[in-house]
């Protein structure tokens, strides 16, 4: 999943999802925040200190919460060149030329235009979403909003998407039939075949071969994807890789 090629490029950007399928995964995972006006987009922290160039844009709002500026204001800053200024990675000393100056030009990512993406190779796509704070015009209506990128702007199939925000789930199931539910914590297999859980998205230390043999038994349905590891444990026929 795209986590682990952030290694590659400055994470959440277009060239790690890129060289995440340059690299062969099934799927891309992600983070997605919704701006005070409404665009989604992807970032991790809360704050935009650690993976932009606000410092320099705006000096006086480093502090300040990621979700409270507009899009406007976001696709002015560079996401890239701390990358290559922090050196997270102890791998940063092999990036080609090429792969510097791309790293230095990204931008902060659209959700639509990460799903787009996604949809044109054909790959899952997995996100947590952060529910913007108090006070934001959308912080009741969030997964509305993110809905409507999904389904009405993105052109995204359906099947692709695995979908783990729990809040408002039997909505979101209403509205797309086709997402693949998931979930992201140990749940009892009543409540997983109660909210149609097909994936569950654990670390590789929270499932016991034993426990994911039950799984396969009382819900076959479910597919055990330990993505946090970057493995893939498929319940339906026990076979662990």
């Amino acid at each position: 999943m795209g986590h682990f090629f952030h290694q590659l490029a400055p994470e959440n950007t277009e060239m790690s999802f890129q060289k995440t399928i340059e690299h062969g995964a099934d799927g891309l995972e992600t983070d997605v925040t919704i701006s005070y006006d409404g665009v989604p987009f992807l970032m991790h922290d809360s704050t935009l200190s650690r993976t932009t160039n606000i410092k320099e844009v705006y000096p006086n709002d480093t502090a300040q919460n990621a979700a409270l500026f507009s899009w406007d204001a976001l696709k002015e800053l560079n996401a890239g060149a701390w990358f290559l200024k922090d050196k997270p990675f102890s791998c940063m000393g092999s990036l080609s030329r090429a792969d510097q100056n791309q790293a230095m030009n990204q931008s902060i990512y659209k959700l639509s235009n990460f799903l787009r993406l996604a949809d044109s190779q054909n790959k899952l796509v997995i996100f947590d979403l952060y529910r913007p704070p108090e006070k934001h015009p959308y912080r009741n209506s969030w997964i509305n909003r993110t809905l409507e990128v999904i389904l009405n702007e993105s052109g995204i199939r359906p099947h692709l998407v695995l979908w783990l925000e729990n809040d408002m789930r039997s909505f979101v199931q209403s509205v797309a039939p086709g997402f693949q539910q998931t979930m992201g914590s140990k749940a009892p297999v009543e409540d997983l075949l109660m909210d149609n859980i097909v994936k569950l998205n654990l670390a590789y230390t929270e499932m016991s071969s034993e426990d994911i043999r039950y799984v396969a038994v009382s819900a076959p349905r479910a597919v055990c994807v330990l993505t946090r590891e970057r493995l893939l444990r498929v319940c339906g026929n026990v076979s662990l890789q």
